[in-house]
């Protein structure tokens, strides 16, 4: 069931993630603020020989107010805050230092397989970001990362994880540097990507010929558990089909003018032009929104207002702030997607195509997107279950674990 309000909720299953954060009273200034914690730097061989990577990612420390300028990164000193300088200062950095490893990164950048230029992780606006921010530690008492200090190149189809291991760890030696990695291109979270044939059965609010047969029968997670959620007892509930709620799902494509799909209130990004994706975004979708009419399937809530971010042309992880920017406080987004990880050591019993897939979150850009989106009181939902992996395995280097980060 999707809730128009908040709870303390913690979900910790093989299939879902669920992060959820309940807006705390106002923060008070900047220095008050509970500090992020920060991750041991990878060492650029986390990943499997022979992963497949897309993009290299670096984020620089809080306060270096490094931006991109004239398709150049530039230490924009004149334009730090007083919060800003304690940060670097407390990191024992310094403007002649962030200036010195800025040229540094710039130089090992050089050296990456890459396919185009150098750009930003996330596309909102500079400040629309800021201001993110700014109302996320308000309303959480927390620091949230400075979205603005990432930045990414795509490398070349075919990169692996090992051709860039030494330059991911050369990288994580610079100071100024908070971390660097090589993230993997993510897929749908789903079983055997390429596509069921009965998902194809899924694919407004009128029947167009030939008439359609009514599905809610077949679609036995909407029942008690242990088969479903019961989402047949939700619908019971005041709010229990998620109206004034809106939702967006963030994947790579979908068919949006579908006969059984409400009207979209966005479609955001660029999709990709391949049926297995929008095969699979308009499955997710119909079990969330289908129509709850005489024909086709009776979405999960199907009076919530829906919307969509595709992958096609920017970062998951940007995607992730656009979507929690377009449902707002109490909205939901959906992270229907997951990429391959470090290996757990444990045996790939099932769906062994994507062994080892694991919840998007373990990327720090992916995270500190999310962490934003909590914090201005959106709920995030993220797949996490169909890799096989065991999430509190020492692979993944406490990532998982609440106690680390949350």
């Amino acid at each position: 069931m999707l809730k128009s309000t908040l709870s303390p909720l913690r979900l910790r299953g093989a299939v879902m993630a669920v992060s959820l954060l309940a807006l705390a009273p106002a923060a008070g200034a900047a220095p008050s603020l509970a500090p992020r914690a920060l991750l041991a730097k990878p060492t650029g061989r986390e990943l499997p020989a022979g992963t497949f990577v897309e993009r290299l990612v670096v984020k620089f420390h809080e306060g270096s107010h490094v931006r991109l300028r004239d398709n150049a990164l530039r230490a924009l000193a004149s334009e730090r805050s007083e919060g800003e300088r304690e940060l670097l200062s407390g990191l024992r950095l310094d403007s002649a230092r962030v200036e010195s490893d800025l040229a540094e990164v710039v130089g090992l950048l050089e050296r990456a397989p890459r396919i185009g230029a150098l750009d930003r992780v996330f596309q909102a606006e500079e400040a629309t970001l800021d201001a993110s921010k700014a109302s996320g530690e308000r309303a959480s008492g927390e620091q949230l990362a400075d979205l603005n200090l990432y930045f990414e190149v795509p490398l070349l189809p075919g990169t692996t994880a090992d051709a860039v291991a030494d330059l991911v760890a050369a990288l994580n030696r610079v100071g100024s540097v908070e971390t660097a990695y090589a993230e993997p291109p993510p897929e749908p979270a789903m079983v055997n990507f390429a596509m069921e044939a009965g998902l194809r059965a899924l694919l407004s609010a009128a029947d167009l010929p030939p008439t359609t047969p009514a599905y809610q029968s077949a679609q036995g997670y909407l029942n008690a558990a242990p088969s479903g959620i019961n989402a047949t007892y939700a619908w019971t509930q005041t709010g229990g089909r998620g109206t004034n709620v809106k939702i967006v799902d963030i994947e790579g494509g979908w068919r949006t003018s579908h006969e059984d799909f409400p009207t979209f209130f966005r479609v955001g990004g660029t999709q990709y032009n391949d049926l297995g994706w929008r095969n699979h975004g308009t499955a997710v979708m119909g079990e969330i929104v289908g129509a709850n009419n005489a024909y086709g399937v009776t979405g999960i809530a199907s009076a919530a207002s829906p919307g969509v971010e595709a992958i096609g042309a920017q970062s998951s992880a940007s995607a992730i702030t656009n979507a929690a920017a377009a449902v707002g406080a109490g909205g939901v987004i959906l992270i229907e997607l997951h990429a391959g990880g470090p290996s757990d050591g444990t045996a790939c019993t099932c769906n062994t195509s994507q062994c080892n897939y694991i919840a998007m979150e373990y990327w720090q850009d992916n995270y500190d997107a999310i962490r934003n989106a909590t914090a201005n009181g959106v709920v995030v939902v993220e797949a996490a279950g169909n890799g096989s992996a065991n999430l509190d395995a020492a692979a993944y280097g406490g990532r998982f674990n609440p106690a680390t980060r949350d």
